[in-house]
């Protein structure tokens, strides 16, 4: 934003650009929501030289036709108003545009060459990006460096020495913003609001130094995306410009990627785009260039970069896809954990009640039934305080490797606490469950419990199993396993070593 001591300066400064008669014209008529074609053509017709122009670019590659334009009102329905508007325009503007870069001492064909690379890069990004008005944006993207000029020709030798510092555009940007607490976007978007230019344009020109990020978003608003189109602009412009073609390449298209999403090979077609679109835009807008046959070697430098650049991105996606599934993967494994007792492996007593809430649920819902087996070691404490706990540990992992491999693969298995056990098992009968536990107790008993101090060593279970079905449904979890609790303190009551099935679901049986 400029101060008012340098506005003022600018202000008083001899030389400093003006709009012509025939820019202001084209200002008022592009501000009036009912002019037609009559009017503009109007305009252009009494202007020679302008509406030669208007005509060769109707029938330039821009505006692909089939039969040749031969009139202004011809040129004006094949390009739309808007677009004839905004193009007349800057053919009017080129004028004095030029002049200024005479009077000063800036490097001439650099100004130029960034400008029109900066108009075809914008209007570029504008058509792939399909955004609307794309010659808004070539228009942007032509004046942005505006204030160049003008800080030239105003403050001459003061701004010179500011340039001459500069070894890039952005840091003559930055060089301006310490000496003068602005840069030249602010002064080309200051000049052109005193020039009445559309605000949308002003704007994209103030913020033309600001690459904001993703704004292809689908939320991004219409002036926003004018702005990241019109600063992306620049950064393509300098890849012609840089004196390392290779790391401009890079920059602009890491910058491309972070606002429009763009890959390596989308944005080198880009380059190979507004390379060709160049000498026609020099062509039309009348404007001499030192050097063309140089796109050549740039294009050859920059798709270098940009294979360099895609093969670093391929590595980079893969190591952080890499990454991702590490981090997913330890998140599962950490999950895991929390619902596993970390003795036994066997799900705990936390994780049993959320499936048995689920299951219990679901059995209630759907008809079907649901059997819970609580299953208690027996004499447990004797093999404790004989053999010690470690040994007592040896005990509980075994047995519960034959509980989870005499299950199915929905049932459920959990260490319920100390030497006791739970068996979820969905869909299943009580009379079917019944020979599962049988089989399930027969094994424990088999089981050859591996204690070097005790080899012969085994244990016994005594088991009580209760289920939610047909004709006594329980009201809640707990109510179940309370009636498998209670079955279990029958079994153990009536000598161990056996299974007891809830007494009051024989007599509903």
């Amino acid at each position: 934003m400029l101060d008012a001591r340098l506005a003022r300066r600018l202000e008083l400064a001899p030389g400093l650009p003006t709009l012509p008669a025939a820019a202001m014209r084209l200002v008022e008529l592009g501000n009036q929501p009912d002019v037609g074609t009559a009017d503009l053509a109007e305009v252009i017709g009494k202007d020679p030289a302008l509406s030669v122009r208007i005509l060769k670019v109707a029938n330039s590659p821009f505006y692909a036709r089939r039969r040749e334009v031969t009139n202004v009102r011809q040129a004006l329905v094949t390009m739309g108003m808007n677009a004839a508007v905004t193009l007349a325009l800057s053919f009017t503007l080129i004028p004095t545009l030029q002049q200024a870069s005479e009077q000063g001492g800036y490097d001439r064909q650099r100004y130029w060459r960034r400008s029109l690379l900066a108009a075809a890069a914008a209007r570029e990004i504008g058509r792939r990006q399909c955004l609307m008005r794309e010659e808004d944006l070539m228009l942007a993207g032509l004046v942005q460096d505006l204030g160049i000029l003008v800080l030239d020709v105003a403050l001459k030798d003061e701004y010179r020495q500011i340039a001459a510092a500069a070894q890039c555009h952005d840091s003559l940007a930055a060089a301006e913003r310490a000496a003068l607490g602005c840069d030249h976007a602010d002064v080309a978007a200051w000049l052109m609001g005193r020039w009445g230019l559309p605000g949308h344009l002003v704007e994209a020109v103030a913020g033309s130094h600001q690459v904001a990020l993703d704004v292809a978003s689908p939320t991004t608003d219409g002036p926003t995306l004018l702005r990241g189109a019109v600063a992306l602009s620049g950064a393509i412009a300098d890849v012609w410009l840089a004196d390392d073609t290779r790391r401009a390449a890079d920059r602009a298209a890491q910058q491309v990627a972070r606002a429009l999403g763009w890959s390596a090979e989308e944005v080198q077609a880009l380059l190979e785009a507004v390379g060709a679109a160049e000498p026609e835009l020099a062509r039309l807008f009348e404007i001499r260039l030192d050097d063309p046959e140089s796109t050549a070697g740039v294009l050859e430098q920059a798709r270098e970069a940009l294979i360099l650049q895609n093969l670093r991105m391929v590595h980079e996606v893969v190591e952080v896809r890499e990454q991702a599934q590490a981090y997913e993967q330890q998140v599962r494994e950490l999950e895991e954990r929390t619902r596993r007792d970390p003795l036994t492996g066997l799900y705990n007593r936390d994780q049993l009640f959320r499936r048995l809430q689920d299951e219990f649920t679901g059995a209630a819902m759907g008809g079907w039934p649901l059997t819970l087996v609580v299953l208690d070691l027996d004499h447990f404490k004797q093999v404790n305080d004989e053999y010690g706990h470690l040994a007592g540990d040896q005990v509980l992992r075994r047995v519960s490797a034959v509980l989870h491999d005499a299950v199915r693969g929905e049932d459920v298995v959990a260490r319920y606490g100390g030497e006791e056990f739970v068996l979820l098992l969905p869909g299943v009968h009580w009379q079917d469950a019944q020979r599962v536990v049988r089989r399930v107790l027969e094994r424990v008993r088999g089981t050859d419990l591996g204690l070097k101090e005790a080899p012969q060593l085994r244990v016994t279970a005594s088991a009580g199993l209760a289920v939610q079905e047909g004709g006594r449904p329980f009201v809640d979890t707990d109510s179940l396993v309370a009636a498998a609790d209670q079955a279990l303190y029958t079994a153990k009551n009536q000598g161990r070593n056996r299974l007891v099935v809830d007494p009051v679901l024989r007599e509903h049986a």
